[in-house]
């Protein structure tokens, strides 16, 4: 599974208002259908974050599930060895 750092993630945001920018300069568009294309690529960009939020969710989530498991592991080992 790839992991999201937060270089990666500033890049992308970065590398996403450049584009937008450059866009902007060089498009020969009307402004409401600029406008409308902002909106879109906007939302596309928060589906695409929602979609890194939750795959830090779940991976994160993972972790802590295994965290637990081993902790317990210990405890056991621990106890069992306390009750010899």
């Amino acid at each position: 599974m790839k992991h999201l750092s937060k270089d990666h993630a500033c890049g992308f945001l970065f590398g996403l208002t450049l584009g937008g920018s450059c866009a902007l300069l060089f498009a020969p568009r009307s402004g409401k259908t600029t406008r409308k294309q902002i909106a879109r690529a906007t939302a596309d960009g928060v589906e695409q974050a929602k979609g890194y939020g939750e795959t830090v969710r779940d991976t994160t989530r993972g972790f802590v599930e295994k965290g637990k498991e081993a902790l317990q592991r210990h405890n056991d080992e621990i106890a069992s060895a306390a009750a010899r």
